[in-house]
């Protein structure tokens, strides 16, 4: 069976969220989350009609 979740992009972006909540659990790995997020933002831009993404700040 066909999962249509895999072609949706919003489902891509909250995985790769989830990923990096994940890989970070109650440690503070900045890096992890940084590439997750960059990874989202990359799907976000991606999308047909595109999302008004702004740039990620890192203070």
């Amino acid at each position: 069976m066909h999962d249509t979740r895999l072609k949706d992009p919003w489902f891509k972006i909250i995985t790769l969220i989830n990923r990096a909540l994940l890989l970070t659990e109650d440690r503070v790995e900045a890096a992890h989350l940084k590439i997750a997020l960059h990874h989202a933002r990359q799907e976000a831009q991606n999308l047909s009609e595109p999302l008004p993404v702004s740039p990620i700040r890192w203070h």
